[in-house]
């Protein structure tokens, strides 16, 4: 594990741990959150819509869009704006969530990133700081034997990020 001692995650540093997954093994760079029991793997054509909006089950056939922490700033409204008319019709608008009812929660998971990926810009590229650090964050399905399932959907965004103004500070 790599980080400062007494170091609180947040926006000011993380702590970072290296993993071995898949077979053969991969390492890859995994940033620890205390508020989070889930590992998520990190794809090189990952994308991050920042804090814009959170996809949340709603029911059991149910998922909502529900506004981020930054939803209020301009690029977040622009992605509002192209999401909403993304699933115009196929989704009901509230007044702050975009609510669809699918057969499943994996249908409507799949149409929102669907639609995201045709018609949103991200942010910025997903663990951009730890990838300018020079850490190996991104892990390749195709490269694992034991990886399930072994054609995993992809939504790469048609769209880039525009340029990133990002300051990092590497230990």
């Amino acid at each position: 594990m790599s980080g400062l001692p007494g170091q609180v995650l947040g926006g000011a540093g993380t702590i970072t741990a290296n993993l071995h997954l898949g077979s053969p093994g991969q390492q890859i760079t995994v940033q620890l959150d205390s508020g989070s029991q889930k590992l998520m793997g990190i794809h090189q054509t990952c994308r991050n819509l920042g804090n814009c909006f959170m996809v949340q089950p709603a029911g059991q056939t149910t998922v909502a869009l529900v506004p981020g922490t930054d939803i209020d700033q301009p690029q977040c409204q622009q992605q509002k704006e192209d999401i909403s008319a993304a699933l115009q019709g196929k989704c009901q608008m509230g007044s702050r969530s975009v609510f669809c009812d699918c057969g499943s929660r994996e249908d409507c998971f799949s149409m929102i990133l669907e639609a995201a990926s045709k018609s949103v810009v991200p942010n910025q590229v997903c663990a951009v700081t730890r990838k300018m650090c020079g850490d190996p964050v991104d892990f390749h399905p195709e490269a694992s034997s034991t990886f399930e399932p072994a054609n995993f959907p992809s939504f790469a965004f048609a769209k880039p990020p525009g340029k990133q103004q990002v300051t990092v500070q590497c230990d």
